[in-house]
């Protein structure tokens, strides 16, 4: 394998890691936090499903998750 095919195939899984990224439906806020130039994608894939996995756990130890955007501000009463 020369150094042009070595190029092509890092840049495909490149492109696939994007596309798993992509497909992942960040909150705003991690978008605004790892956004396109933040975070490399890899660190990002893994950042999101430590979260998952997280979530995972407290499920299955009978807690509720609650989730309170972050993007949202009360309305002055």
């Amino acid at each position: 394998m020369n150094k042009d095919e070595k190029c092509c195939k890092c840049e495909h899984y490149k492109n696939l890691l994007e596309d798993v990224i992509n497909e992942l439906d960040l909150s705003e806020t991690m978008q605004v936090n790892h956004g396109p130039l933040g975070t490399p994608p890899s660190e990002l894939v893994r950042l999101v499903l430590d979260g998952k996995d997280r979530e995972i756990r407290a499920l299955k130890a009978k807690w509720q998750i609650i989730k309170i955007p972050k993007s949202s501000t009360p309305s002055p009463a």
